[in-house]
């Protein structure tokens, strides 16, 4: 099957410049080689953009759906599993997403190339109500030797910062305004997602309204995280009326 118009144009532009602006973008320079982000056949890759079309509808079971149907043509690419992991979460489908952002994280090589993957699985796991096995991980996590647990300043592009800066604010290690102050720029539209996500498991409201549309307004347009801000933004305002 021969994909026209939009469909075209994005396996047109798949090629290096956007592989390696796909591993800035998730902190993960040094993805191992073989990583793969979209699928590359055609017939996966439309279903791939079809679950994109649903997910910015907020057709979310039609998404899994597609994202699934691509998964099972080409099992390979990281993001069609971080947008099918999105998809699930968007849909409250919470341990299924934790799944997801597992695979997509071990796709990239390892939790310390996985970016923001790595930290929506477990917050995946606090929102199904799993937190023993969630602050396991970051446990482990935070106990790494390769960053010191004091949290030395970040550094944009660094290796392994988003990961774990993120875990020791979300165990408490550290106050929300100095982690939002050691986030680099790049990556501050996860910061105020993963503040948002755990405000909604802390019963905070109005703190979750406000950084997840701070997370909306600073992410990239079309991108899976994004998408899960705005669905959850939206299911706060129907729980407001």
């Amino acid at each position: 099957m021969q994909l026209t118009g939009y469909g075209q144009q994005v396996g047109q532009t798949v090629a290096a410049a956007v592989f390696f602006f796909i591993l800035g973008l998730y902190g993960c320079g040094t993805a191992e080689a073989g990583v793969v982000p979209y699928p590359e056949t055609d017939e996966a890759r439309a279903h791939y953009l079809a679950g994109d079309k649903a997910m910015k509808q907020g057709h979310y079971e039609t998404a899994i759906k597609e994202f699934n149907q691509s998964i099972e043509l080409e099992p390979s690419p990281f993001l069609s599993h971080a947008w099918l992991a999105s998809a699930y979460f968007a849909n409250r489908n919470f341990m299924l997403a934790a799944r997801e952002f597992e695979k997509a994280t071990n796709l990239l090589g390892s939790v310390e190339s996985g970016g923001p993957l790595p930290i929506m699985q477990v917050l995946s796991l606090m929102r199904a109500g799993d937190k023993i096995k969630a602050q396991q991980l970051f446990r482990e996590w935070t106990s790494s030797p390769v960053i010191s647990p004091q949290m030395p300043d970040a550094t944009p592009g660094r290796l392994l910062g988003m990961w774990k800066m993120a875990a020791v604010y979300l165990l408490g290690n550290i106050a929300e305004d100095e982690y939002l102050r050691r986030t680099p720029q790049q990556d501050i539209s996860f910061s105020y997602l993963f503040i948002g996500i755990n405000s909604l498991i802390t019963n905070k409201r109005s703190k979750a309204e406000s950084s997840l549309q701070m997370a909306f307004e600073t992410a990239r347009e079309g991108t899976w995280y994004r998408a899960i801000a705005k669905a959850e933004l939206n299911r706060l305002k129907r729980k407001a009326r």
